[in-house]
């Protein structure tokens, strides 16, 4: 697994481990942290930033979902509850947020060894303000997972 751009001045963003999944969702199979690292001496302030896709869009054989976001068991949808998830990171401190990989559920395709990548944009700037809603992107990530041998 990895993640593209792993630095966004002036964050240091990384992902892992891979952990089997806690969540007790419809095909939840495995999880893992995404970690952005303030390295500045100002704090870092997010909007609402969700990871949530399908992996690859069309036909999809995973579903990527953060703690708000998940598929529903009987369609190929995602559903995420609707609460705002802007969090601002302290100056040389760290968050992180978890993402579920599901796979398995009606109409998605059997998984296969290849690589899968989640696009997600977000949105971050420095200071104790939250970036507009609406406004561009500060930079979109691209979460890559290399699937070498299936189970």
């Amino acid at each position: 697994m990895s993640v593209r751009p792993a630095r966004l001045w002036p964050l240091a963003v990384s992902v892992g481990p891979i952990r089997p999944a806690r969540a007790n969702a419809p095909g939840a199979w495995v999880e893992h942290d995404v970690t952005f690292a303030n390295r500045s001496d100002r704090p870092v302030q997010f909007a609402d930033t969700g990871f949530s896709g399908f992996l690859p869009r069309r036909r999809p054989i995973l579903i990527a979902g953060d703690q708000r976001c998940g598929p529903d068991p009987s369609s190929l949808e995602i559903y995420c509850r609707l609460y705002m998830d802007a969090f601002r990171v302290a100056p040389h401190a760290w968050v992180s947020r978890p993402v579920t990989l599901h796979k398995g559920l009606p109409e998605m395709r059997r998984l296969v060894a290849g690589t899968y990548v989640l696009r997600t944009p977000i949105r971050f700037k420095l200071g104790r303000r939250i970036p507009e809603e609406g406004s561009s992107p500060t930079a979109v990530l691209r979460i890559a997972y290399e699937i070498q041998t299936v189970r």
